[in-house]
C-alpha cells in the first residue's frame, strides 16, 4: 500500500476539511482509503455548543496520474444521519459533563475539550479516554 505524501495529506486537510487519512486498497492508480472529515453542526439544540467542528468518519478515493500526481479525489458526503448521530454524541457528552468548556468547572470527567484551530474554528477534540 502507498503511504500518502505530506503534500498531498496538507491538500486533503485545506481543501477538503480531511484531517487524517489512511490507505486500504490500492488498485493501479486508485487509492481507496478512510479518513476524518471536519464538519460544523450549526443546531439550537446544541446549545452554546452550536458552530463546533467534529470529525466525522469518510470514504475517500484518489485517483493518481502516471507520473503520481493527483488526478481527481472523491469524498464520500456526510448524511443526515452522519449528523445526526454526531448532534447525539456531543449531547450525551455535554449531559455528562465530558467537555471542558462546558461544564462549570472543569473536572475528572471531562474527555472532550473545544480548541480553536489556526483558522479560529471551535473544534471538539478528545483530550483522553475515559
Amino acid at each position: 500500500m502507498t503511504a500518502l505524501s505530506h503534500a498531498l495529506l496538507e491538500m486533503l486537510k485545506n481543501d477538503h476539511g480531511i484531517t487524517a487519512f489512511a490507505t486500504l486498497s490500492q488498485n493501479g492508480h486508485t487509492i481507496n482509503g478512510q479518513g476524518m472529515r471536519l464538519v460544523q453542526l450549526n443546531r439550537q439544540d446544541l446549545g452554546n455548543l452550536s458552530g463546533v467542528f467534529v470529525e466525522i468518519p469518510v470514504d475517500i478515493s484518489l485517483e493518481t496520474t502516471d507520473q503520481q500526481a493527483l488526478d481527481k479525489v472523491h469524498v464520500q458526503k456526510i448524511s443526515d444521519e452522519d449528523i445526526e448521530e454526531a448532534v447525539s454524541h456531543i449531547q450525551r457528552l455535554a449531559r455528562r459533563g465530558q467537555i471542558d468548556s462546558v461544564s462549570q468547572a472543569a473536572t475528572s470527567m471531562a474527555t472532550h475539550t473545544i480548541e480553536t484551530d489556526n483558522k479560529g474554528r471551535r473544534v471538539l477534540v478528545r483530550c483522553r479516554y475515559s
